[in-house]
């Protein structure tokens, strides 16, 4: 080893104890408990690995514990997943551009754009979201769908808009970056509402304008949760109020759709580790129904206890 390298001094990451290299390969300090937990945050970044260690766990868990073992949705991990979100968004440039601002009472016109960009079928999942952007046109869109995503970014596209032809430039893609995995455990979570929030019942009959518990559930585990390409049961989250400053909030979108209620402002809750997960994925691609339309934008934020 040359004496240049001796001469070095590096912190260990994990103790925080400075050490001299004694190759150009180690990044420790050589202790037993620092090279483990590098091995052990090298295998948690990989979600092949994590998850062929829970079917392990779970399997030594049903042969220690048989049926009588409870099994407690507090302690469980947030799920495994590759380290960006599929598909990516993008900066949407419009000339010319139209005579008004494309604000949240008329995005009815850039969803109808939006669609036929797309040529993405309308389902229970939605293909796109219109997304608040700093710029002149101030949206962008996050296409779930990596195929339809790579098509439709950096490139100009003729399309139309309140009825007049126009041209649509996208940006290059970004990739949105999987958030990381939580803790276990209780941990309290706020949700600040930048648009309205709209979450329906089962039978969209019942539009909730103020925060309900089982509404989060429910919308994080049968919509966002498919929309990431992934299953969460809604038997595996946990969610309760701790506190709650908001206000209803309708907004007129006109035509088939009509006006749109829901509720923004501030909400605190008390989440276990895969509802938080799937609530900093609803801070990227958003959170309950019409976010096609630019709703549901969320910012989250952990709260001290």
């Amino acid at each position: 080893m040359s004496e240049a390298l001796m001469t070095v001094t590096l912190t260990c990451p994990h103790c925080g104890i400075g050490f001299a290299p004694r190759s150009r390969v180690q990044v420790t300090c050589g202790a037993s408990r620092c090279q483990e937990r590098r091995k052990y945050e090298a295998e948690r970044a990989r979600p092949e690995i994590v998850a062929a260690n829970r079917l392990r766990c779970s399997r030594w868990y049903a042969a220690k514990r048989g049926d009588e073992a409870v099994r407690n949705p507090w302690l469980l991990s947030a799920p495994a997943y590759a380290p960006f979100l599929s598909g990516g968004g993008m900066e949407l440039r419009i000339e010319p551009y139209p005579k008004w601002p494309i604000e949240l009472r008329n995005t009815r016109a850039l969803h109808a754009m939006l669609t036929g960009l797309t040529g993405l079928d309308h389902d229970q999942v939605p293909p796109f979201s219109a997304v608040p952007w700093r710029c002149r046109s101030g949206w962008g869109v996050y296409v779930r769908d990596e195929e339809a995503a790579q098509r439709l970014a950096r490139r100009t596209h003729e399309a139309v808009l309140f009825d007049q032809p126009v041209q649509v430039t996208t940006s290059l893609l970004f990739r949105l970056r999987a958030p990381p995995a939580p803790r276990r455990g209780h941990q309290l979570v706020g949700v600040d509402a930048i648009t309205p929030i709209c979450i329906r019942n089962d039978s969209s009959e019942t539009t909730y304008t103020k925060p309900v518990a089982g509404n989060f559930i429910s919308s994080l585990g049968r919509h966002l949760a498919p929309r990431l390409g992934i299953n969460v049961s809604t038997d595996d989250l946990r969610c309760e109020i701790v506190e709650s400053d908001t206000h209803p909030e309708t907004v007129h979108l006109g035509g088939k759709y009509g006006n749109v209620r829901g509720w923004t402002g501030r909400v605190v809750l008390d989440v276990n580790a895969p509802a938080r997960w799937l609530l900093e994925c609803a801070a990227l691609i958003g959170l309950g129904g019409r976010t096609a339309f630019g709703f549901g934008r969320v910012a989250t934020h952990g709260v001290e206890k």
